[in-house]
């Protein structure tokens, strides 16, 4: 079930006296296609589609869709691009895009390091970090995370990657994610989180996208795209559309206090949080197993093709076949529930049309100053 966004998103991007107004889920995007209005502080880019971008580069680039890194083996190289001062309000997910990266350390060097990251740092010197990195010392890429605490992961991705941080404003909270493959139907994937309840009360960041090498490490890498992106209340793994991953997200956390999957809001995950997403969030009744709007037979078929309804397999149902309770099995306790809700051939759900500004509120100001200074 995809998103209406026109209805769910209003947002408000500004840089100096310019308003920039978008109402989708993709809020704002850099391209870095060479098209925009915009150039950065320093002077090197031009065609930006964003305010307020500094960037330090070997050389200028005319921008054509990306912009290209390859730092050799010998000496040390990096380049940066940088947004200061950035404020916002809200939830959203700040996403990276890179693809066509290669990294290596020559061996017997002890300096050799290569590394590509999406850093966010504070007044008080606190810093969000995710990225890619390797060194002499590492088995390989790893997953390098910072908030208060350095944590490396080994990465199993592709070359072509998207690392993310996810904002839940009103949970001050910050999710990592990373997703290894960009031309595939899989969302990325939660590799850690952090509170950032302690951090600067003015919401003022600096956004750095860094990359760089030791002495005897290289990278090859193009940065493609820059977002981002509203968090959609009941879209449980960020994929623009609410649809059996979330109700399996949520099956999960039911009987947890985990306040992400706590739609109503009363510190428990309940079967008050499953009837919010199905009746207000899918717009759909208990039975509709194929998230099509409607409880029909078309559905009956579907999960009964399963051959799942009372078998002796304990937790291997899902919403797609039958298990509308959320306990992990297709049981006559599913069927009860559905026929309890009343949806059965009644066709699809009357929704009532919201005002384009109701639903999700998310205030974005890149105020970034003017100056060669980027404070790396």
């Amino acid at each position: 079930m995809q998103v209406n966004t026109q209805v769910l998103i209003a947002v408000a991007l500004s840089f100096a006296a310019r308003t920039l107004i978008a109402s989708d889920v993709r809020l704002f995007e850099e391209s870095f296609n060479g098209v925009g209005e915009f150039a950065d502080v320093s002077g090197q880019l031009d065609g930006l589609d964003l305010p307020g971008w500094s960037a330090s580069l070997a050389e200028d680039i005319e921008l054509d869709g990306t912009i290209p890194l390859s730092f050799s083996s010998f000496g040390v190289e990096w380049a940066e691009l940088q947004m200061n001062d950035v404020e916002w309000s809200g939830s959203f997910i700040q996403r990276l895009e890179i693809r066509g990266v290669s990294m290596s350390v020559l061996e017997g060097q002890m300096m050799a390091t290569a590394h590509l990251s999406m850093t966010h740092s504070f007044a008080n010197r606190q810093r969000l970090a995710l990225g890619l990195a390797i060194g002499f010392a590492t088995d390989g890429v790893v997953l390098a995370t910072e908030a208060n605490d350095d944590v490396s992961l080994v990465y199993d991705g592709g070359e072509d990657v998207a690392i993310e941080f996810v904002y839940h404003d009103d949970l001050a909270l910050v999710e990592w994610r990373v997703d290894g493959d960009l031309d595939d139907s899989v969302p990325a994937v939660q590799v850690g989180t952090a509170s950032f309840a302690v951090v600067d009360d003015n919401g003022l960041r600096n956004i750095t996208i860094s990359s760089g090498t030791g002495s005897g490490g290289t990278l090859e890498a193009e940065i493609d795209h820059f977002s981002f992106s509203a968090i959609l209340p009941g879209d449980f793994n960020y994929d623009r559309s609410f649809d059996t991953h979330d109700l399996t997200v949520l099956a999960n956390d039911l009987g947890t206090s985990e306040p992400r999957r706590d739609l109503n809001r009363d510190s428990i995950v309940d079967a008050t949080d499953r009837d919010v997403w199905v009746h207000d969030i899918a717009k759909t009744y208990y039975g509709d197993a194929n998230l099509d709007g409607e409880f029909d037979t078309a559905d009956f078929v579907s999960i009964f093709n399963f051959g799942q309804y009372e078998d002796e397999i304990v937790g291997n149902s899902t919403w797609e076949t039958g298990d509308w309770n959320l306990d992990g099995d297709f049981t006559t306790a599913d069927l009860v529930l559905a026929f309890q809700d009343g949806g059965y051939e009644k066709g699809p759900v009357a929704v009532v049309p919201e005002p384009v500004f109701s639903t999700l509120p998310l205030l974005l100001l890149l105020t970034c100053r003017r100056t060669l200074s980027c404070g790396w």
